[in-house]
């Protein structure tokens, strides 16, 4: 790797101090470029920028070639000025992998940067009181800031609490300076709302909701006993602009990140359902044409399912065996040499009591006239907790073994 970079500084080192180039020196120039591409492509030395040592004719210039080099370390620093932004902005620490932390980290990293915008921009040009919007844009920017520094020490929760009961107490004094009941801005006490329940859930959204009705209430009966409005801060049309895109931006971002989340939930699901559909289809064909008869018992010894082997080796319709339990007295339950066999010594006991397989065990059953002699081998079926919820058995009829 260190020759290919030595061989490109001789070829640049020459070009520069050539003013032309022989048909020879053309030559071995594009071998070179051959070899150095060939080199820097399977090295990777510089994956965003091609060095490729063009052929220089007779007509070309000294100073084109300068205006070259000179693009190519634009384009450099461009992608090292790109590369140390999105360092500085992107969210690092424990919530690093946390979706709804690099939203939210998104939204205050872009609310900060509206908030320098109107410090630096509309409050010099166009605010009527610039010490008061200074220190409004000012403590917001102090607020985003707190919000900022709990997210990236991996709290979001602290994060979402001075984010919303920030906005809410900044919200609430521009409001209420801003005309109280008649201000324009009460739109920001609508969007508000949205973001508590994104962060929240629906605890959060309902006190956040309620917070800023009581509030829009207790302006209306200020109005109402004649206190106000106060239009401490005059509304200007840009003002009212930026009034309206924050309002827009504080609800239009958390629900297209709801909406993103839903939309991979629902695909999801569906690959879910597709795979769980053929799993069943497969395991439906399995249990069908399986030389072995299968039984299921659930919980309380209710047969609930036979394949077409096991029915035929019970001598039972499949009708006829999902009315039937484990112990049914249609069955005729005998031990192999004809004797009485305890009931606690049926397989589906037994399974029930150890919580385990158990293998190989003969009985004698007569549906019908015919005795049948069996061997079944149970294993218990578990629920979520680990806890019993039935039973699966192969039995085989060995009568006439």
């Amino acid at each position: 790797m260190a020759g290919f970079t030595r061989l490109r500084q001789a070829a640049e080192e020459k070009i520069e101090t050539a003013g032309g180039c022989s048909t020879s020196v053309r030559g071995n120039h594009a071998r070179m470029n051959s070899v150095l591409d060939q080199g820097l492509a399977r090295f990777h030395l510089y994956p965003r920028i091609e060095w490729r040592f063009k052929s220089i004719d007779p007509g070309s210039s000294h100073r084109a070639h300068r205006w070259n080099i000179m693009d190519r370390s634009l384009h450099v620093s461009m992608n090292v000025g790109l590369r140390r932004f999105t360092g500085v902005v992107r969210l690092r620490g424990p919530l690093a992998n946390e979706p709804k932390a690099g939203v939210l980290h998104a939204i205050l990293v872009a609310l900060l940067a509206w908030l320098g915008f109107y410090l630096l921009v509309f409050v010099p040009w166009f605010a009527a009181r610039k010490p008061q919007q200074v220190m409004v844009g000012g403590s917001l920017s102090l607020l985003v800031a707190v919000a900022l520094y709990f997210l990236r020490r991996g709290s979001l929760r602290k994060a979402a609490i001075v984010y919303v009961g920030g906005c809410w107490v900044v919200f609430t004094v521009v409001i209420l300076f801003f005309g109280g009941i008649r201000s324009p801005a009460l739109i920001l006490y609508a969007a508000l709302p949205i973001s508590a329940a994104w962060l929240f859930e629906r605890r959060g959204a309902i006190l956040t909701t309620a917070l800023c009705l009581v509030t829009v209430l207790v302006l209306a009966l200020m109005a109402m006993a004649g206190f106000g409005p106060y239009w401490y801060f005059p509304g200007v049309p840009i003002g009212l602009l930026a009034t309206a895109l924050l309002a827009i931006a504080i609800s239009a971002v958390p629900v297209i990140d709801v909406m993103d989340v839903l939309e991979t939930a629902l695909a999801q699901s569906k690959r879910d359902q597709e795979a769980l559909r053929r799993e069943r289809d497969l395991l439906s064909r399995v249990m069908e044409t399986s030389p072995a008869g299968i039984v299921t018992c659930d919980r309380e010894g209710r047969l609930t399912f036979a394949n077409s082997r096991g029915a035929e080796v019970l001598g039972t319709a499949p009708e006829q065996f999902r009315q039937r339990n484990f112990d049914s007295a249609e069955w005729k339950i005998t031990a192999s040499d004809g004797t009485e066999l305890p009931r606690e010594e049926l397989p589906f006991l037994q399974v029930k009591t150890r919580g385990e397989a158990v293998y190989g065990m003969q009985f004698a059953v007569q549906p019908e006239d015919s005795r049948i002699l069996l061997s079944v081998s149970a294993a218990p079926l578990l629920g979520p907790g680990g806890e019993f919820d039935g039973m699966v058995a192969a039995v085989d009829d060995i009568t006439e073994r």
